[in-house]
């Protein structure tokens, strides 16, 4: 006998002598609802989650089939054992096929026959009803997956709405600190301590406006609130706001850094301008504070692939103290900075390079690295531009 509940078999036959020897025989094995009338057979499963319905098939006022049929609409997922003295096995398949009937059993029955048949209905009917909670827990499940998936975007948004004001008012102080101390930088005389405190008040902004810029910038990465915004621009143009942004530490820095555009770059290109001067800032900037002898090259080009798509190629590279083969992998990290055991820890978010990998990802470039300690390092990246057919080479 089986562990558990007890299966719930209801037994339908015009003849109650079949129903008591049914009853008897298995009344320890099963939890056995009998009755000789259809009407009560009906308010029997109606009212009681019965897992197997024996019926037999030669009843006086319905056959046993004409009543299954009738029950399929309010019981569709009933399983049914159909008892038969039928003699002609055609007709007896017909039977089965016409209601699809789980099994058929012949009269007189067989104790083992029944107890094989009634376990496998059993075990069916379970596996069924399984099943059937398992979808509807999958079904509310995805409701509550949809509605936190809902309450994740509200929240998204929401939170790239606050960086994006939190940007701006963080922005417009600190461009007015950085722009006012620009300009007593140039009226005080350079070896006057006035000059000197101007000076550490504009650098001392521009390392906290960088700081801020990279914090949001990966806080909307994760958010996946960056958008992509077009424009036409020339690369050379490009190239030169870079290196006005970087002249004072390139001339405090005695390195050799060079911007180049090659002759096929010098025209106007349609791509997200600002993201790549983010890219070649990051990178610009790690090859300043890991540089510290040799130089510095920022080179661009373009490779044409037709008449109107082509990739922009750059190129960052330097002579700094480079990085092993086994920190390579990790410098895309967040927060990652290498330290060896003769370097120190540069300062900076650690932001800088897993932005430059987000922004060429969504700019659906690729990038590759190559380094040597103590050599140097190049950073590759390529990202599809279109290119203005109105162009004029200059």
């Amino acid at each position: 006998m089986s562990i558990g509940p007890k299966p719930k078999i209801l037994y339908l036959d015009d003849e109650q002598e079949n129903l008591d020897g049914f009853y008897y025989t298995f009344f320890e094995f099963y939890d056995i609802h009998i009755t000789t009338n259809h009407h009560e057979a009906i308010r029997i499963l109606a009212e009681t989650p019965i897992e197997v319905f024996l019926v037999d098939q030669k009843m006086p006022h319905v056959s046993g089939i004409d009543f299954i049929k009738s029950l399929k609409p309010q019981f569709p997922d009933l399983i049914c054992i159909l008892i038969t003295a039928y003699a002609n096995l055609n007709d007896a398949i017909d039977a089965v096929n016409e209601v699809n009937i789980f099994r058929l059993l012949s009269k007189p029955w067989n104790k083992a026959v029944i107890l094989k048949t009634i376990a496998e209905a059993v075990e069916n009917y379970r596996l069924r009803e399984s099943n059937k909670n398992l979808l509807l827990e999958l079904k509310q499940r995805n409701i509550e997956l949809e509605e936190a998936y809902k309450k994740v975007q509200i929240s998204d948004k929401l939170k790239s709405v606050f960086l994006k004001n939190l940007s701006h008012e963080i922005r417009t102080p600190l461009n007015g600190i950085m722009g006012f101390s620009e300009l007593l930088l140039y009226r005080f005389n350079n070896d006057t301590i006035e000059k000197t405190y101007a000076d550490f008040i504009y650098s001392s902004g521009e390392k906290l406006l960088t700081v801020i810029d990279d914090i949001i910038i990966a806080s909307l990465i994760q958010a996946n609130a960056i958008q992509q915004n077009f424009s036409a621009f020339y690369p050379q143009d490009l190239l030169y706001e870079l290196n006005e942004k970087f002249r004072r530490r390139i001339e405090e820095s005695q390195l050799d850094v060079s911007f180049q555009v090659q002759p096929n770059a010098i025209k106007k290109i349609i791509s997200d301008k600002d993201k790549i001067f983010k890219i070649l800032q990051n990178l610009i900037d790690n090859a300043l504070k890991f540089t510290s002898q040799g130089h510095i090259k920022v080179t661009c080009d373009i490779l044409p692939e037709s008449a109107k798509k082509s990739q922009l190629l750059l190129v960052v590279t330097d002579t700094g103290q480079g990085i092993d083969h086994f920190n390579l992998s990790k410098i895309f990290e967040p927060f990652a900075q290498i330290i060896e055991n003769n370097m120190t820890l540069a300062s900076g978010t650690g932001l800088g390079l897993t932005i430059c990998k987000a922004y060429i990802e969504l700019l659906q470039g690729n990038f590759a690295v190559e380094s040597q300690l103590n050599k140097g390092t190049r950073f590759q990246i390529k990202l599809p531009i279109l290119t203005d057919p109105a162009t004029i080479s200059e």
